[in-house]
């Protein structure tokens, strides 16, 4: 089998201002290409090359990824112009010193900008993909994919090469998933005042991305504990609503820090009611969830985020209904 073997190349213009993403692009290459079964090379840009009009010769890059094994390479260079990422892309076939794929993308610096990045990699990878199917390789080291290769064996210095198993995920660039905890109160409006108190609700949840041209549209579950007391004309009750759905966030980056998003939660809720002291007895009820929050990032994985909730639960003698303000936590892996 035909090793996918590719070495990456990411420099800054001349006179681009700062190259203070240039990791954030190169993980974000890098991450794709790996999800797609391919050995990856990172290259150190060259320092000190003012005598050429590039920073490093095409010779010198080939010589560079036959040594590595690598028989792609890409290479990239970026600018910044406002709030914005210039990015011009070409991929090369080593063996046939043949240019696969040339383009330039723009992208806004947001918090979606790795995954922009990444759709950017999935048209190089199509490219790859269709000329190894026109344009079988020779072999360029005797290697099949399984075997070890000079990536392994400390044989080109350079960057070091994020893990190719899945813990490449909790890095910057994967951001595939995030967890969240959070802690809201309840409180009870409409006919819900006159039988409920004061509620606290800790909550936690997990969410998957999809990318979107406008924002982010996230796919998940939700599981919240409401623990509330209520008062009747004859007698009084301490109730737990186990709230459990699946949950549907739509999420818009606003500048580098900063998020807002709307979420529904449609599903069930388990309550669980104890009449003075004889024991809780529970039954499982419609119930649905929305509203509206921000998210506030950190330190690169992790951030604050905050919100308010409708809640309905779906009783039959009533429905209970408040409003949820919650805080928390978020880990993007």
């Amino acid at each position: 089998m035909v090793e996918k073997s590719i070495l990456l190349i990411v420099s800054e213009d001349e006179d681009a201002a700062t190259g203070m993403l240039e990791d954030v692009i190169v993980d974000s290459m890098a991450l794709e290409f790996l999800l797609n079964d391919f050995r990856v090379r990172i290259s150190e840009k060259a320092e000190g090359d003012d005598s050429s009009e590039e920073k490093r010769a095409r010779e010198v890059l080939f010589d560079e990824a036959r040594e590595s094994g690598s028989l792609f390479l890409l290479e990239g260079r970026y600018r910044i112009e406002d709030d914005r990422v210039l990015l011009q892309l070409e991929c090369l076939r080593v063996d046939r010193d043949a240019s696969l794929y040339a383009g330039r993308e723009e992208y806004p610096v947001d918090l979606n900008l790795d995954n922009a990045i990444q759709n950017s990699i999935r048209k190089v990878v199509a490219s790859i993909e269709s000329d190894l199917r026109d344009n079988p390789p020779e072999k360029m080291t005797g290697r099949t994919v399984d075997e070890p290769g000079p990536m392994e064996k400390d044989a080109v210095p350079g960057k070091p090469l994020p893990s190719q198993d899945q813990s490449v995920l909790s890095g910057r660039s994967g951001r595939r998933i995030t967890g969240m905890a959070e802690y809201g109160l309840f409180i009870p409006v409409g006919e819900s005042r006159d039988y409920f108190d004061l509620g606290s609700v800790p909550a936690l949840g997990a969410l998957y991305p999809v990318s979107l041209p406008f924002g982010i549209l996230e796919f998940g579950g939700f599981i919240s504990l409401n623990v509330i007391h209520a008062e009747g004309q004859m007698n009084s009750s301490q109730n737990l609503l186990v709230f459990l759905a699946p949950l549907i966030r739509y999420r818009i980056p606003l500048g580098e820090r900063f998020a807002c998003f709307f979420r529904l939660a449609p599903g069930g809720t388990l309550l669980m009611v104890n009449r003075n002291s004889e024991g809780f007895q529970g039954v499982m009820i419609p119930a649905l969830q929305t509203g509206a929050g921000g998210e506030y990032v950190f330190r690169e994985e992790w951030g604050f985020l905050w919100g308010a909730d409708l809640s309905l639960s779906f009783e039959e003698s009533i429905t209970i209904t408040g409003i949820q303000p919650s805080v928390g936590v978020y880990y993007r892996l």
